[in-house]
């Protein structure tokens, strides 16, 4: 492997190819998972916030579009019946 391989053929080349058959070719992250390398824990955190902090307020805008609460939704679980 040479150092002029973008990240995600690094990934994909770490990740062997998922089985055809038996349990681990059922749920789909499990294969991953089971091959998961700790040094890749940053940067999953790292977009996991990004992501977090672009979709929560896109979907708090498109849910006051709706018409909807759009406020902390923290205390909707408690009021709910």
């Amino acid at each position: 492997m040479t150092d002029s391989q973008a990240p995600e053929s690094r990934v994909a080349a770490a990740i062997p190819k998922l089985p055809r058959s038996g349990v681990w070719s059922w749920p789909p992250g499990l294969w991953t998972l089971r091959h998961y390398q700790r040094r890749w824990l940053a940067r999953d955190v790292v977009a996991g916030l990004v992501l977090t902090a672009l979709l929560v307020p896109a979907g708090m805008g498109y849910a006051e579009a709706a018409g909807l609460p759009a406020g902390d939704p923290s205390h909707h679980w408690a009021t709910t019946p």
